[in-house]
Parts: structure tokens; sequence; C-alpha cells
């Protein structure tokens, strides 16, 4: 088969012949139809994430948001069938038997496999899961619009579940392009009132397009929040820049609650007077268990929620990585195989 490889960080993905994988048992063989590019993508190719280094099989196929259909069974597979569509999510697998997957908080388990990371993933024609950690897909959604969903709509719908979202709330996003589409669409559903905060004008527009009800430019956010009557009471930052989220912290209504999606590669620190004058309570959010990713592909299959995205043949794979790191991409980048 044809597979996108990093051999070596910070240098170009090839596009390889390699061998197809065969499941084992417990699992299943993907023909991919669809695979989003993630910035994360981008964060581990170039070698930033030093925690993930030692556990990277070189060279790595990468792509952790993946769709495809199942052409192959291992031992013991019990529910998926030949030609069933399936997403396979960030989390390859997780134990099932510590006390973070016993409580549904599978995304701690310290056994944990990455699909693109630890073990090879979706930049390629064909991809082997574990049927239990397979997510259906209804035939009512495209696979290329549901490839997304399985680490950028999993991880801001996550995020959005830690707070309550109604009428009554005001959502500011940062960061309008990949994640932040899927914030401002989940938000306005809650019936919450929407503003989006981006550097490009071009996404501005776009936001506004997936229902902001406002779109303040990045250098005109600080004003627009000052006044009383803008001030945010959840802040969902997207953007990866530590400015961004400083700027959040500001927008924020007293008690108001910042949750943290984006991964700037500069560390963020607040003083502590600030926090406890402020009240605000800084909530992390890392990607989204099988329950959450069952819940948004639902949303997505009744045109509840939708994928923005760009499409690019496999043999495209470098230029996607190049436009990601530019911020070139509104939407969600799709690698079609």
């Amino acid at each position: 088969m044809k597979a996108a490889r990093l051999h070596a960080f910070d240098k170009p993905l090839s596009v390889d012949d390699v061998e197809t994988p065969e499941p084992g048992e417990g699992q299943v063989l993907v023909r991919v139809a669809a695979c989003g590019a993630c910035h994360s993508d981008v964060h581990l190719a170039t070698g930033e994430w030093d925690a993930f280094k030692p556990r990277m099989p070189m060279p790595l196929v990468l792509g952790h948001e993946v769709a495809g259909i199942v052409v192959g069974k291992g031992k013991g597979v019990e529910r998926l069938q030949q030609g069933d569509r399936v997403g396979i999510p960030w989390f390859f697998h997780t134990c099932g038997s510590c006390e973070y997957c016993r409580k549904d908080l599978e995304v701690f388990c310290s056994a944990s496999q990455v699909t693109g990371v630890t073990v090879h993933g979706g930049f390629a024609e064909y991809i082997v899961a574990w049927e239990s950690h397979t997510i259906p897909i209804p035939k009512s959604l495209p696979l290329a619009a549901a490839a997304p969903l399985f680490c950028a709509g999993g991880t801001v719908f996550s995020a959005l579940a830690k707070v309550n979202l109604d009428e009554t709330v005001h959502l500011a996003v940062w960061g309008a392009g990949g994640l932040g589409h899927y914030g401002i669409q989940l938000g306005k559903l809650a019936g919450a009132r929407v503003t989006a905060v981006d550097l490009r004008a071009e996404k501005l527009g776009a936001a506004k397009k997936a229902g902001a009800d406002a779109a303040v430019s990045a250098d005109e956010a600080a004003a627009w929040f000052g006044e009383p009557a803008n001030q945010a009471d959840v802040a969902l930052v997207c953007a990866t820049a530590a400015e961004a989220y400083q700027a959040a912290f500001r927008a924020l209504k007293r008690n108001g609650t910042l949750l943290v999606v984006g991964i700037p590669s500069k560390p963020l620190s607040w003083m502590a007077g600030d926090l406890i004058r402020s009240g605000v309570r800084i909530v992390p959010s890392r990607v989204a268990s099988r329950a959450e990713l069952r819940d948004i592909v639902a949303l997505a299959a009744q045109d509840r929620v939708r994928s923005e995205i760009q499409t690019f043949p496999l043999q495209e794979i470098q230029t996607v990585m190049s436009r990601l790191s530019a911020g070139e991409i509104f939407g969600r980048a799709v690698v079609v195989p």
C-alpha cells in the first residue's frame, strides 16, 4: 500500500510503498477513505513534543483522524462486519481496567496507545484498528466530513461539555480555524452568544458564516471585550499562541471559565493574585472519550454540526503539512488516499 511516513524529525514526509498491515485478534483492517490532518501532526513531525518522541516507531505513518470501511477481520471480532463504516480516533487503544478507564476517563489511561503516534496512523491506504475502539459512522455522514470529528470535533465537544452553555452565556472562541469552527457551532447549538476572535480576516468572515454573533480581530479584542457588555463568561482557546491565552483571560468576567485546548510552544503563566481576584477557573481538556465521540458523530449525522473541509490527495501530504504550519487552512484539511 501507499503510506506517508515520517523518517526523521523536522524533515518532509515521503509517500512510500509499504506492506499492508494484517489485523490481529480483536482487530479489523480498514480501508482508509479519509484522514484529517491536525496541527498535532505538525508538532509531532517537527519533534516539538519531546514526551512522545521515544514512543514513536520510526519511520512513522502519521494521522489520527481516520474514517474508512472495514475490509478484513481478525479472530474474535463480532460486532463489526465487512463494509461497515468506522472512525479511528486519537486513542488507538486503552486498557479498560485502570481507575480512569473504569470512570469513563480513558483519556488519562497510562497504558494508552495513540493512533499515528505510538502506532501507525491513517495517512495510508489501510490501517488496522481495535474493534473495541472504533466509532460507527452512519451512512448519512460522508466519510471525509466525519474524519475530523475524531480529534478536532471531539476535542472541542469534550471541552464545552465541561461548562454549562445556554442562552445566558457569552462564549468567546479564540482561533476560528479547524477547532474553532466546531466551537462556534456547538456554542450556538446550546443557545449561547458566541464571539469569534482571530488574526486573519478571512477566518473571521468564515466564523460569521459558521454562526458567530460577532467576529473580532485579535488586534481589537482588548478594546472590544473591555466593554462591560462584551465580557465573556467562557473563553475557549483553540489558538496555539500563548498571547491568545493572556488575551482570553483578560476578556473574561469575574468567576469565568478559561478552557484550555490549543497547545502553545511557550509556557502559560498567571499571577496567583490575578487568579484569586478574578475567580477565573482554568479548565484543561484532553481530546474526547469514545462516548463523547459517538455523541458528536450523532450530531453531525443529523446535520446539526458540519465539518468545513478541504481535501487533498495523499501525494500532496507535504503541501498539507506546510499549509497547516502556516495557518493557511480554514476548517480542516482532509487527506484522501
